[in-house]
């Protein structure tokens, strides 16, 4: 590892050890104030269901997003031959093979870090939708019982939010990995692809595009 690389790794450290010292603080004062006021189990509550909630999807957001962009650095199939420009000269692509892994590695970190962090504030959503109280009368509309809209919807947008977003940065990140290693080229006016990475980006849009109707179904609910 070179100097400027471990400086860049030292200042995401100090920036990362800044801001946890912050949240602590202020999550200590918060323990404090429910200490003193009797309720204790309450901000235990509170910060396990934040903690488990952030990891919980956090997590599943790097991994999903990982694994994705792994796919696309699969190398060409052997025997293919790339007519035209090159994207990068060899002595280019050297250079950039030496940081892209570690590069998509922080990406990837960083993407679940942000969707943890989210996710933890919306602690409250998920309490309530995992306690719902049936309010005994229905609506006239879709025949849900009201307790759906108070206590469950918001959490449902939230994570469909998550999914939706998940396939987009993932279908952006992979398509540009697929350009940086070829398999996807604009050749004149004409995009080829090879079948890998056609079929990965795809599957992709697909997804997207059913969470997409799924937002629809959830937008009538609102």
């Amino acid at each position: 590892m070179t100097r400027s690389s471990r400086w860049v790794w030292y200042l995401f450290g100090g920036i990362a050890g800044f801001v946890l010292i912050l949240k602590g603080l202020s999550m200590y004062a918060d323990y404090c104030w429910f200490i003193a006021l009797g309720q204790g189990e309450v901000f235990a509550k509170v910060f396990w269901t934040r903690v488990g909630l952030g990891l919980t999807i956090g997590v599943l957001f790097f991994l999903w997003l990982w694994w994705n962009l792994r796919l696309a650095r699969r190398p060409l199939p052997e025997g293919v031959v790339l007519v035209g420009r090159r994207l990068l000269t060899d002595e280019e692509r050297e250079q950039v093979e030496q940081y892209l892994d570690r590069a998509l590695l922080v990406f990837s970190i960083v993407g679940g870090l942000m969707v943890g962090l989210v996710a933890s504030s919306r602690w409250l959503d998920w309490i309530h939708f995992r306690n719902p109280v049936p309010f005994g009368f229905t609506d006239p509309i879709f025949n849900r019982d009201a307790s759906f809209y108070v206590f469950r919807l918001n959490m449902l947008v939230y994570l469909w939010r998550v999914i939706f977003y998940g396939f987009a940065v993932a279908f952006v990140g992979s398509v540009l990995v697929y350009f940086y290693q070829e398999a996807i080229r604009v050749v004149g006016n004409t995009v080829h692809a090879m079948p890998h990475a056609r079929a990965h980006s795809l599957f992709l849009i697909a997804g997207g595009l059913l969470t997409k109707a799924i937002g629809y179904r959830l937008d009538q609910f609102r």
